[in-house]
C-alpha cells in the first residue's frame, strides 16, 4: 500500500488528506505510523513510541471513514462494479475459479498468460474512468476521469522532497539501546563509536525506554537513523557493526516461507513414511501362509490359558488337583507281607 501512496505522490503531487475504510492495509503503520487514533475503536492513543508512517513524512492527513455513514462503501462499490465486468471478458472465459474467497482453481480451469491479463485490466479501468453520465456528488454527468483532472487544476500540486521520500520509504521498528549504545533488530546489530554517544542516553533497562530505529527495507546494510518518543531525531549515519543473517524484508519474508515450506514438507513426509510402514505392515502379514483350519483338541485335554495371571492361592489349588493327578508308583509285593507280620507281631505283644 505505501508503494501506491508513494507512486501517486510522485505522479500527480502530495494530496492533503486519505480518507481509507478502516482495513488493516490503511490502518497499519507504514501507512497510519503516528497518526492518533489510528487503530478501530482505540480509546486513546498508542503509548510509547510509535513506528512512522509514510502519511506522517509526506504531511498527509488521515480520517478513517465511518461504515456507518456510507462513507467507506465508494471505494467498495467501484471495485465491485468494475470487477464484475472484468470477470464477464472473453479474455478470462474459463479462467474464473470461484465468487468464493480463497478459492482455488481446479482441473477445469484455463489460466490466462499475466501479460494479458495486465492488459485487459488496464484497458478495462481507463474504459470504466472515461465513462461519462456519472450521477454522483458533484459529477454533474462528467466522468471520473474529468472530475479528478478538473480537481488538479484547483489546487496547488506539492512536490515531495527528496529527504521526505527518502524518509517515507524507511521501516520503523522500536528497539531498546543497551549499555554499550547499541541497538540489535532482526540479528543486525548498529551503533558505531560514531553515534554510541547519542545512542546512550536512551539506555535506561529499568523504565524500558524504547526508540525508533529506521532502516532502508531493501539494505538494512545501509546506514539508519533514530527517533525518540517525541518524534525527534536523535542520530542519523548509525551503521552497522554486526550483519544478520537477512539483508533485506524481502529476505526475511523469503526465510519465513522457507521455513514454513519445510515444515509442511517435513510433516508431508512423516505422513508418507506411516503409511508406507502401515503398507509394509499389511504386505508382510499377508505373505503369511495360511495354517488351515483349526483342529479340535482331544477329550480330556485341558485348553490353554492366556489371560491374566493365577492368583496365588489359584495357583497352589491347581498344583494339588495336579499332584493327585499324577500316577502313583507300583508297591512291591514282598514290602506288604513284612509290613503284615509287622502288624501281627505288634497285636500279639499287646495281648
Amino acid at each position: 500500500m505505501t508503494r501506491y501512496i508513494r507512486r501517486a505522490c510522485e505522479t500527480y503531487g502530495i494530496f492533503d488528506r486519505l480518507y481509507p475504510d478502516n482495513s488493516r492495509s490503511f490502518t497499519g503503520n507504514l501507512v497510519a505510523g503516528g497518526a492518533v487514533h489510528k487503530f478501530r475503536n482505540a480509546p486513546k492513543a498508542m503509548d510509547g513510541v510509535k513506528p512512522l508512517g509514510i502519511c506522517h513524512h509526506l504531511g498527509i492527513a488521515i480520517h478513517f471513514a465511518t461504515p456507518e455513514h456510507g462513507q467507506s462503501k465508494i471505494a467498495e462499490r467501484c471495485f465491485a462494479s468494475l470487477s464484475r465486468v472484468i470477470e464477464d471478458r472473453p479474455e478470462f472465459k474459463g479462467a474464473h475459479a470461484g465468487h468464493k474467497p480463497g478459492a482455488s482453481p481446479d482441473a477445469g480451469v484455463t489460466p490466462i498468460a499475466l501479460e494479458e491479463a495486465r492488459r485487459v485490466l488496464a484497458r478495462e479501468v481507463n474504459r470504466y474512468n472515461a465513462e461519462t453520465g456519472r450521477r454522483g456528488q458533484g459529477m454533474r454527468g462528467r466522468s471520473y476521469r474529468d472530475v479528478f483532472e478538473a480537481g488538479l487544476k484547483l489546487r496547488v500540486r506539492r512536490v515531495a522532497t527528496s529527504r521526505q521520500l527518502y524518509l517515507a520509504g524507511l521501516i520503523y521498528t522500536p528497539v531498546a539501546v543497551d549499555r554499550w549504545g547499541r541497538v540489535t533488530v532482526d540479528d543486525c546489530t548498529y551503533g558505531d563509536p560514531d553515534t554510541q554517544d547519542a545512542l546512550l542516553k536512551y539506555h535506561d533497562p529499568k523504565s524500558k525506554t524504547r526508540i525508533l530505529l529506521g532502516r532502508n527495507p531493501d539494505d538494512f546494510d545501509q546506514p539508519a537513523l533514530a527517533y525518540n518518543e517525541a518524534g525527534e531525531l536523535i542520530c542519523e549515519g548509525i551503521l552497522p557493526v554486526k550483519i544478520g543473517a537477512y539483508g533485506s524484508v524481502d529476505g526475511i519474508r523469503t526465510a519465513t516461507r522457507n521455513r514454513k515450506a519445510v515444515t509442511i514438507a517435513t510433516r508431508r513426509l512423516d505422513e508418507a513414511q506411516a503409511f508406507m510402514d502401515a503398507a509394509r505392515f499389511k504386505e508382510l502379514t499377508d505373505s503369511i501362509p495360511d495354517p488351515g483350519p483349526l483342529v479340535p483338541a482331544p477329550a480330556g485335554v485341558v485348553e490353554g490359558h492366556f489371560g491374566s495371571t493365577l492368583k496365588p492361592a489359584r495357583v497352589m489349588a491347581v498344583d494339588l488337583v495336579h499332584e493327585s493327578r499324577k500316577p502313583r508308583p507300583a508297591v512291591p509285593e514282598e514290602y506288604l507281607r513284612n509290613l503284615d507280620a509287622a502288624i501281627a507281631q505288634g497285636q500279639a505283644y499287646r495281648r
